[in-house]
């Protein structure tokens, strides 16, 4: 089921459907995704909502994405993404405005990996 959303979020372009999967994605990751396939899961999701996050143009959607990306975010590289994104540094997302909250969530999951010092 986890694949089948990931393959249908860059597919549907219904805000609606958007939010119903991702809140269904993070319940089936957190409660039921076997240990042994958690993080490829993060990894592919985050891979996905990144490459959506770069195309998209709906504000309602960006805001969505952003959110679920700094969720996502599991591995080193996609830390080191997050990191560049908070220095400014980001190329591809220099047009995206972090929150607060998502500020945070950044600062704190660099802070638990040793990684980077964010400006």
């Amino acid at each position: 089921m986890i694949e089948l959303i990931i393959e249908n979020l860059p597919k549907d372009k219904s805000n609606f459907n958007l939010n119903s999967m991702l809140l269904y994605l993070t319940g089936l990751t957190e409660n039921y995704c076997p240990e042994d396939k958690y993080d490829g899961y993060m990894f592919e999701i985050f891979d996905t909502v990144y490459e959506m996050l770069q195309n998209e143009t709906d504000q309602n959607r960006v805001s969505k994405l952003q959110t679920t990306l700094v969720q996502y975010a599991w591995s080193e590289p996609s830390l080191h993404i997050l990191l560049e994104w908070i220095q400014g540094k980001h190329e591809n997302f220099s047009h995206l405005t972090l929150t607060l909250e998502e500020k945070w969530k950044i600062i704190s999951y660099l802070s638990v990996r040793n990684l980077g010092q964010p400006e």
